[in-house]
């Protein structure tokens, strides 16, 4: 939720044994709603964590939803692996 329009989410450390680092190659994608009218948007991302802010300096304690996707450990650079028969 967001505490007077901001909110910091810290991702599961488990989950971060999975996903390569958000990098210039393994950009991390992160999707962010709020219920209600409101509007946020993501304003940092660090090693294990990201944080959202509410448009418009809003002060709001809406709930926030969100989706990150990342690339998959040991997958950065391989788009589509080729197989050979």
């Amino acid at each position: 939720n967001l505490v007077n329009g901001e909110a910091k989410v810290y991702l599961d450390p488990i989950f971060l044994q999975c996903i390569e680092p958000d990098t210039e190659l393994t950009p991390w994608q992160v999707w962010v709603q709020c219920y209600g009218e409101n509007e946020v948007h993501v304003v940092e991302v660090g090693e294990d964590y990201f944080k959202v802010k509410e448009r418009n300096a809003g002060t709001s304690n809406n709930k926030v939803v969100w989706r990150l996707e990342a690339t998959r450990k040991n997958y950065a650079g391989i788009r589509l692996m080729e197989v050979v028969k």
